[in-house]
């Protein structure tokens, strides 16, 4: 996405990221039960340690 929209770069950030991480978060489309609950484990995981990074990050882009 930051490629195809390098004007927006600086609002794209990998969820991965509101954890001081750098990685994509598997897709469970086509999977196991069980990929699903892991996939649903690790955002939640992500989403709820990184909320107040999120709401920087939010707070940074608005109106740039």
């Amino acid at each position: 996405l930051r490629a195809a929209y390098p004007y927006f770069g600086q609002k794209i950030i990998l969820l991965s990221e509101l954890i001081d991480a750098n990685y994509d978060i598997r897709d469970p489309i086509g999977g196991a039960p069980v990929d699903y609950d892991v996939t649903a484990d690790e955002l939640e995981y992500i989403i709820s340690e990184g909320f107040e990074k999120m709401r920087e990050v939010i707070a940074s882009t608005n109106g740039a």
